[in-house]
């Protein structure tokens, strides 16, 4: 990792990060800095320029960070892959029983506009997650 023109530079192997882990180190960030990829087809290019200038230290820490959640993205990946026939076996009985009826909320009954208010708020909250992809 070294800084070079106000961004913090290095390259990182394909076999060990993917695409999907990159993006994830990215989102860690937040609107902090930009992050911008290059790939070949052995290695991913990294370049993350902060969004206003920082000393070197902390464009190493934003590097640090953005690696850090890259490379736990990767290894949770990689735990669930591995754990999937457990998870599996463990679920489909669960799945294949049902889930009971959630009760009815008192307040929801009581108050007609009260149920209307919370679809609508969950619709709202629904929209704004289906937007984030």
């Amino acid at each position: 990792m070294k800084i070079a023109k106000g961004a913090v530079v290095f390259k990182l192997g394909k076999p060990l990060y993917g695409a999907e882990s990159l993006a994830a180190g990215a989102l860690a960030l937040g609107t902090r800095a930009q992050v911008f990829v290059g790939e070949t087809k052995t290695a991913f290019s990294v370049e993350i320029a902060p969004a206003a200038p920082l000393p070197p230290a902390d464009m190493m820490a934003l590097g640090g960070e953005f690696l850090n959640e890259a490379l736990n993205h990767e290894y949770r990946q990689r735990v669930i892959k591995s754990n999937a026939p457990l998870t599996q076996a463990v679920l489909s009985p669960l799945f294949a029983k049902g889930f009971p009826a959630v009760p009815a909320d008192p307040l929801e009954e009581l108050e007609p506009t009260v149920k209307a208010d919370r679809a609508r708020d969950v619709e709202e909250l629904l929209s704004q997650a289906r937007g984030m992809k």
